[in-house]
């Protein structure tokens, strides 16, 4: 594996710093790809897909199967929810019949897609700790949504339970076991990464900020300017100047943001038509019927069987 890394930075082994300082997405996710080949698989969980991972999430997803032992990885874990999600927290509990719960509480201000996305990046790298697959994981407790329980615990891989609470029963000895993917060396080379997407995490540019604004308020408001421009706590017109000087405007991000939306909602999740609109800002299906002809040249039916085609 330090081969590995050697070739795709070409950093020299005497180097001091052995993580570059000018690490790209793309230099992440070539490193989670070499890994992957070495037997650390990437799976699907629920609806995340690889391009809901920023490079500091990967690193962190690496950095925790890892680990010794599993149960260093969710001390990891516990410690670095904010490279994660700032929306998110998770705990660590003893429960009885020796058996560890985690509990995880997602803040409502996230919108769907980042519930969904920390929701299957939990799933998805639980399934992968521990000294053989699945096998930390008792049971778990899991907002289901419009998904099936047997559909949600095929895609997962654990024994489910419906509930608003989102939690893991872990097995005790589990924890303690040698991992079977523990690299004491990449976890070296990694930590140094790690601690400087703590310590560097940029602030969102204002057209990001405005993006994740939007897609809270979409459902509940459906997020015009005032509104959003009351979220980030300046006026209207400053937020329209604002964007005027980085050469957007709100109308063009609030288009971009919902059209993406749509392209998810109806492509990746089961939700029916006529809750896409309302999840989109639309006062009726019709209004949705009209954007997707706009936006993609066909109804929303035909559009989403060419998706989930």
């Amino acid at each position: 594996m330090e081969v590995l890394l050697n070739q795709l930075y070409a950093f020299p082994p005497e180097a001091k710093q052995p993580f570059p300082t000018n690490n790209t997405i793309d230099d992440l996710n070539a490193l989670w790809e070499k890994a992957a080949a070495q037997g650390l698989p990437y799976n699907r969980a629920f609806t995340l897909h690889r391009h809901c991972y920023p490079s500091e999430v990967l690193a962190l997803k690496l950095y925790l199967q890892i680990q010794p032992t599993a149960d260093q990885a969710l001390e990891c874990l516990v410690a670095n929810t904010d490279i994660l999600s700032k929306l998110l927290t998770v705990s660590l509990g003893r429960t009885a019949n020796r058996f560890i719960r985690l509990q995880v509480t997602i803040d409502d201000r996230a919108c769907l897609l980042h519930r969904q996305a920390i929701l299957g990046y939990l799933c998805d790298l639980l399934k992968q700790l521990g000294p053989a697959s699945a096998g930390l994981i008792a049971d778990a407790s899991l907002p289901l949504g419009k998904m099936s329980l047997l559909e949600a615990e095929r895609e997962t891989g654990f024994n489910l339970q419906p509930s608003n609470q989102i939690s893991f029963r872990l097995h005790a000895e589990q924890l303690l076991a040698t991992q079977k993917h523990a690299h004491a060396a990449l976890a070296t080379h990694l930590a140094p990464a790690l601690k400087r997407f703590k310590s560097q995490q940029r602030q969102p540019d204002l057209e990001q900020e405005v993006r994740q604004k939007i897609l809270q308020l979409l459902p509940e408001t459906g997020a015009n300017l005032d509104q959003v421009a009351e979220q980030l706590q300046i006026s209207p017109r400053h937020l329209r100047r604002k964007l005027t000087d980085v050469g957007s405007s709100y109308e063009q991000l609030f288009e971009q943001t919902r059209k993406s939306q749509a392209h998810y909602l109806m492509g990746e999740t089961t939700l029916s038509l006529t809750e896409i609109a309302y999840e989109l800002g639309f006062n009726d299906p019709s209004s949705l019927t009209r954007a997707c002809k706009r936006w993609f040249g066909s109804s929303p039916s035909h559009y989403r069987e060419k998706l989930q085609a």
